[in-house]
């Protein structure tokens, strides 16, 4: 099982078992303000990084869930 647990501009890529958790990834982008024009480039920018990094850790012939939480 995976888990991944999102908050802004910060994302932990978790691999869950009965007795253990392993931490696969962690991702920290700072975002300007969100008044400022490149606000939302940043924000696409960091969920590709954490796409980017699902593709890349999971196997999903092997994982059977997936749990995303925000």
């Amino acid at each position: 099982m995976i888990g991944i647990v999102l908050q802004e501009g910060l994302c932990h890529i978790c691999q869950i078992s009965q007795s253990l958790t392993l931490t696969k990834a962690k991702i920290m982008k700072q975002f300007p303000n969100k008044n400022n024009f490149k606000y939302e480039d940043s924000k696409n920018k960091f969920y590709h990084q954490i796409y980017d990094n699902i593709v890349r850790l999971v196997d999903f012939n092997l994982v059977k869930v997936l749990i995303i939480g925000r």
